[in-house]
């Protein structure tokens, strides 16, 4: 086969397509999103978008650990009832991780440790909202990938950013503070997972489920947690420190 034919062959075939335009859909919802930068820019102060890019950067670089990456296995478990399963076990994962760096983040901030001084006892359960809400979008994502159609994951990514974008200028017009920033970001994340599911609602139905085969398909894909996590918890510490110098040295 000429290497012309294997690009005709790309080209055509379903997976480049969906590919293609997760890709565009995505940057569409980028797009969409930096429209709104500049009513953003002067609806809040510098300050409270600093607080907010703060938090928002602590939370995107622990996201990836808070169900261990197992929902990285869903594509490629054998049988929807073993995908299910990992999908419990990861959404166990997600709250109980979501809610201890939640108590972690707010015992800090009590503190004043890390630089984390300026945010309020309560700031811990907005990043542990956006963790799990984070959390839940993956694994649904995950479930699209099992079913071959990324496209899904790149419409969704507008919905986000419309959802976002629309609720940080609404909250913000009543209330421009960092809070109300973040709580756009959870709001569009929820509405990233409501559309990724939308044809996908019974994903987590299962007439036979039993516990051992939560554990069972935990252990089966302990390759995720075992050889993903550490690297990401390496990253994610080193970012969090850096930030935290800078709020310590800047303020």
């Amino acid at each position: 086969m000429s290497l012309k034919t294997r690009f005709a062959a790309i080209k055509v075939s379903r997976f480049s397509r969906q590919v293609a335009g997760m890709m565009a859909f995505t940057a569409m919802g980028q797009a969409l999103y930096l429209l709104v930068g500049p009513v953003i820019g002067r609806l809040f102060t510098p300050e409270e978008i600093g607080l907010y890019g703060q938090l928002i950067t602590i939370a995107v670089s622990t996201s990836m650990m808070t169900s261990l990456c197992y929902e990285m296995a869903i594509p490629a478990c054998r049988s929807e009832k073993e995908a299910r399963s990992i999908t419990i076990g990861s959404l166990i994962l997600a709250f109980a991780i979501s809610c201890g760096l939640g108590v972690a983040f707010s015992w800090l901030a009590m503190r004043g440790q890390f630089g984390l001084a300026q945010f309020p006892i309560w700031a811990g359960a907005l990043l542990a909202a956006i963790l799990f809400s984070n959390s839940i979008t993956q694994i649904a994502q995950n479930w699209q990938l099992r079913d071959q159609n990324a496209l899904i994951i790149g419409k969704a990514g507008i919905t986000l950013n419309i959802v976002r974008g629309g609720s940080q200028i609404a909250f913000g017009l009543a209330w421009p503070v960092w809070a109300v920033l973040v709580a756009g970001e959870i709001l569009g994340r929820i509405a990233n997972f409501i559309h990724v599911i939308k044809d996908r609602p019974n994903f987590l139905k299962s007439r036979h489920f039993q516990w051992s085969d939560v554990r069972e398909s935990l252990w089966r894909f302990r390759e995720f947690p075992f050889v993903l996590t550490p690297a990401l918890i390496i990253d994610a510490v080193a970012i969090v420190v850096q930030i935290s110098v800078l709020g310590m040295l800047f303020g």
